[in-house]
């Protein structure tokens, strides 16, 4: 009993003392680990706060570029909207413009329709189909002259008219332009005509103008002859289907007549003298076309080297 007593006691004042040491270690440590790290803790600061001023800076100049970039993109903004506004404006007048040909062509097509009992060149026909043209062009003051005759044309054929263009030469006098419509024929058959058109534009001191559908443009510049080109009938349907051609056809024509002035026009084929019989009864034309194809009467030059000669001057 005694030396259970004994123990407890010897055991009591030894965890007493161990306690004690504990504790006075524990104490005792703190106080060199709190001092090391101070000196870490200031070093971090000043660390961050050189980081956080050059994000500060960054910040500032993000700032300023993206002001940069609005302004220019408020100004590439205006001028989008106003390019937006320019090609609806475009939109809107080419389909003003649109709608008043189609109108134009429908109206032409129902007075031709209207009028097809008539006989072709009728005074009442011409005189309809101008009227309506009257209404969106200005009014042409000009005689209604004749048809003229073969002493008119010789005395007119010195000479081109004013405001005509003019072949150039680089020598001698201007001279005068003969239409020469080539409708239909194939490459070596317009060289067939143009050997005999050359022949009688060289005796008449004349210059052939080629109204043609043949795109065999170098064998015209080889023999440097003027020609105007209109599109032949197998590519309309693929350039325009809703295209009235035959319109088409008689205002460009006209066009052609009012830039060159030819003193004269001969055909050359069925297809091409079709072309200038509708031509004689276009309602563009306010003078009569120099190229008369229903009387044969007068002597004319003789076409016969050339290969179907449906229509020639007289």
């Amino acid at each position: 009993m005694a030396d259970r007593t004994a123990t407890q006691s010897r055991n009591g004042n030894g965890s007493i003392g161990q306690s004690v040491d504990l504790q006075a270690r524990i104490g005792a440590g703190p106080i060199e680990d709190i001092e090391a790290p101070a000196l870490a803790s200031s070093d971090a600061v000043a660390a961050l706060t050189r980081q956080l001023d050059r994000l500060t800076q960054e910040v500032d100049e993000s700032r300023e570029r993206g002001e940069r970039l609005e302004a220019a993109l408020g100004k590439s903004t205006r001028r989008l909207q106003q390019l937006i506004g320019e090609r609806d404006r475009l939109a809107s007048l080419l389909a003003g413009r649109d709608a008043e040909s189609r109108r134009l062509n429908r109206e032409l097509g129902a007075l031709t329709t209207r009028s097809t009992p008539a006989a072709r060149g009728s005074p009442a026909l011409l005189a309809a189909a101008r009227g309506m043209l009257e209404r969106f062009r200005p009014a042409r003051k000009a005689p209604a002259p004749t048809r003229p005759t073969r002493r008119q044309i010789e005395t007119t054929e010195g000479a081109p008219e004013a405001g005509a263009l003019v072949p150039w030469l680089r020598s001698g006098p201007p001279k005068a332009v003969l239409g020469v419509v080539v409708f239909g024929l194939s490459e070596a058959e317009i060289a067939s005509v143009l050997d005999t058109v050359d022949r009688y534009c060289a005796e008449h001191d004349l210059a052939p103008l080629l109204l043609t559908d043949n795109d065999s443009f170098q064998l015209f510049r080889g023999r440097r002859v003027l020609f105007e080109f209109l599109p032949p009938p197998s590519e309309r349907e693929r350039l325009a289907p809703e295209l009235d051609w035959r319109l088409f056809t008689l205002r460009r024509l006209a066009l052609i007549r009012r830039k060159w002035q030819p003193v004269r026009v001969i055909a050359f084929g069925r297809t091409a003298a079709e072309v200038v019989q509708l031509w004689l009864d276009s309602p563009f034309e306010v003078t009569p076309v120099p190229a008369p194809l229903k009387g044969r009467e007068e002597a004319g030059p003789d076409w016969s080297a050339v290969r179907q000669p449906e229509a020639m001057p007289t």
